[in-house]
């Protein structure tokens, strides 16, 4: 009998992706405000049970100014962390609130992957989902809260190629939502 975790019958159970939808980084039944801080990139672990191209990725933001901008790019998964770099959406303003999408097919074959965004300031307020992936991504401490993801401290890039991976001190925090347009 497989284990709830494992890959295997996740695949199985997946119904497949429909062309023009929306599919979150997680399941969640409520949403939250919460401020991306400056100086760390956060890495929303996502996971795609079938080779499948997307149009977009997107998110949503509930309050932001005109100064803000961030980075964004997906990432493969490596012993259980974000390793080579999949895509780089470049950086873009975040300077409308509400639903922003980032136009840039991308194809993904099955597997696990880290969608990293990182802010040059800390003044957007990001929706995030209120969930707990530590089945997946591990407790860092049996004390451990509910979190989404991970997250490390990393001066903001000019780029992501620049990153090496995941390197320096890594911590369980709550990540934003992050959607897939399936195309």
């Amino acid at each position: 009998m497989p284990l709830f975790n494992d890959m295997k019958s996740a695949i199985v159970n997946h119904p497949g992706f429909v062309s023009g939808k929306y599919y979150a980084s997680c399941s969640y039944s409520t949403l939250s405000n919460s401020t991306l801080g400056s100086g760390t990139c956060y890495y929303t672990y996502f996971f795609i049970p079938t080779d499948k191209n997307f149009d977009s990725v997107a998110f949503i933001l509930s309050a932001t100014n005109a100064i803000q901008k961030a980075r964004i790019a997906i990432y493969t998964i490596a012993n259980g962390l974000p390793a080579s770099l999949v895509k780089d959406f470049g950086e873009i303003t975040l300077n409308i609130a509400g639903g922003r999408e980032i136009l840039n097919s991308t194809f993904l074959a099955a597997g696990w992957y880290a969608v990293a965004v990182s802010t040059n300031s800390a003044a957007a307020s990001f929706l995030f989902p209120s969930v707990n992936l530590s089945t997946y991504i591990g407790l860092p401490s049996i004390n451990s809260n509910n979190f989404n993801g991970l997250s490390v401290a990393l001066t903001y890039p000019s780029s992501y190629s620049a990153l090496a991976a995941v390197s320096g001190i890594i911590s369980a925090t709550n990540c934003p939502l992050i959607l897939l347009k399936a195309g």
